[in-house]
């Protein structure tokens, strides 16, 4: 029993800490297999999309004529924000 407590304020405190501690359970077991596929996908989108004008230079000429200089910049701009959304969330997932 917790000092200065009653008898039924000790029995929730009790609960409470196995609610809490299931949870954590709960969290850590589901929390791995969801947080870092997207801190990874995250990553890998960025990535990619960093590195897609140089390692596929026809591809990107191509793009670029077909969609025109404006939108194809702001589906890049659009890919790297939704990168960096996944990135931050899966971190924010894992800490």
């Amino acid at each position: 029993m917790l000092p200065n407590s009653s008898a039924n304020e000790d029995s929730i405190y009790r609960k409470r800490v196995a609610l809490h501690n299931l949870a954590i359970l709960e969290l850590g077991s589901s929390g791995e297999k969801t947080v870092m596929p997207l801190l990874i996908a995250g990553v890998v989108m960025w990535t990619i999309v960093h590195l897609f004008p140089s390692l596929a230079p026809g591809a990107r000429a191509q793009l670029l004529e077909r969609l025109g200089e404006g939108p194809y910049k702001g589906f890049f701009a659009v890919d790297i924000v939704i990168a960096i959304l996944l990135m931050v969330f899966g971190w924010r997932s894992a800490v």
